[in-house]
């Protein structure tokens, strides 16, 4: 059993495996934690968790949160493009499997609270709530604009020539441009 104090590392893996061609350390199948809950360590209390969207909108861990649902989406494309090199390009599910990855992004990243949507504009962070905002945002357009890029390559690899980027994965690679 692992905790939530490996997800760092499980991070760290997954982006690594994308990046070098080696096998992953860490497999999804062995984190058996659930996901921590969205709430600031200020609001903790010897009495329990306090819910007051006042003093913060957005807990600083909801991006934590959304980071680590997009880094499973990325294990996912990363476990399907082993297989499908395993199989010499002989993976019929291989199409069912990409577009469930997909929707599974863009529903995903259609319910990331406010205050986090990578795809939004924000004024200048001057606070340090702000900045780390703006940082979980960053992390997050980068994995998703991950996610996307390593979908699309193993689309190619499975011989999907058809496949095109999405108006999601246009506008990010249009963002990091800048």
């Amino acid at each position: 059993m692992r905790g939530a104090e490996t997800d760092v590392e499980d991070v760290s893996d997954r982006t690594t495996v994308v990046l070098v061609p080696r096998p992953a350390l860490i497999n999804d199948i062995d984190v058996t934690v659930e996901e921590p809950q969205e709430l600031d360590d200020a609001l903790i209390t010897p009495r329990g968790c306090l819910i007051d969207p006042s003093v913060r909108p957005v807990p600083i861990i909801s991006g934590f949160v959304q980071l680590i649902r997009v880094f499973r989406l990325l294990s996912r494309v990363v476990t399907l493009r082993l297989r499908l090199k395993r199989s010499h390009g002989q993976f019929p599910e291989c199409s069912d499997e990409i577009q469930a990855i997909q929707e599974g992004l863009n529903a995903g990243m259609e319910t990331v609270p406010p205050g986090l949507d990578p795809m939004s504009d924000y004024p200048p962070a001057l606070t340090s709530y702000d900045k780390s905002l703006e940082t979980c945002r960053a992390n997050i357009l980068v994995t998703q604009s991950l996610v996307r890029i390593e979908l699309h390559r193993v689309a190619l690899m499975a011989g999907f020539d058809d496949v095109s980027f999405d108006m999601f994965t246009i506008d990010i690679l249009r963002r990091l441009d800048r």
